[in-house]
């Protein structure tokens, strides 16, 4: 199973890496255009974020949306093996190289939130499948959120390729309520 998730992981991720920058852009817009429209997304006080990395789609562009403007923005620090969470105010200022060089809130000059506070989560991943199941990276960490953050509402974000039929899962994986692709 693994060496399957793993097989699939490099395929996405190098296809992901061949977009070019017009491209990316294109669908970071068509994606905050479909996440705002969303009414989860309209009803949300506290929404989670990701800093894309490796060619990710980003949906950085909903903290500067007209319709999602005055909503707290909250992004994942890992800490151990779970992630922490933060409020983040200005993005760039207060984020910080992390683990895995990944670029997630300085806890110095940010809010803890409580995971049961967030209403809306934004996730990363390398494949998403049409069961709502996403392949992440191989660490767990939202599938370790996940469980713990009821009534929040998951949404999955990808490029219309990353959507596939079915992906390998095991019985850890945890599925999100919805999957926008762009």
């Amino acid at each position: 199973m693994q060496d399957k998730k793993e097989e699939l992981r490099k395929e996405i991720i190098a296809r992901r890496r061949q977009l070019s920058p017009d491209y990316r852009q294109s669908k970071n817009e068509a994606l905050v255009d479909k996440l705002v429209s969303l009414k989860p997304v309209k009803r949300a006080d506290q929404i989670l974020l990701y800093w894309p990395t490796g060619g990710e789609i980003s949906p950085l562009g909903l903290m500067e949306a007209p319709a999602a403007k005055s909503k707290q923005y909250i992004f994942p620090r890992v800490e151990g093996n779970k992630l922490g969470l933060y409020e983040v105010q200005n993005s760039s200022a207060q984020m910080t190289r992390g683990t895995y060089e990944l670029l997630e809130p300085d806890p110095e000059l940010c809010s803890p939130v409580k995971p049961q506070d967030v209403d809306v989560i934004i996730t990363p991943g390398i494949a998403f499948d049409r069961q709502r199941y996403r392949l992440g990276r191989g660490g767990g960490y939202y599938d370790r959120l996940l469980p713990g953050v009821f009534g929040s509402y998951s949404i999955g974000v990808g490029y219309q390729f990353q959507l596939l039929e079915s992906i390998p899962r095991e019985e850890h994986d945890q599925p999100v309520d919805r999957v926008v692709v762009a």
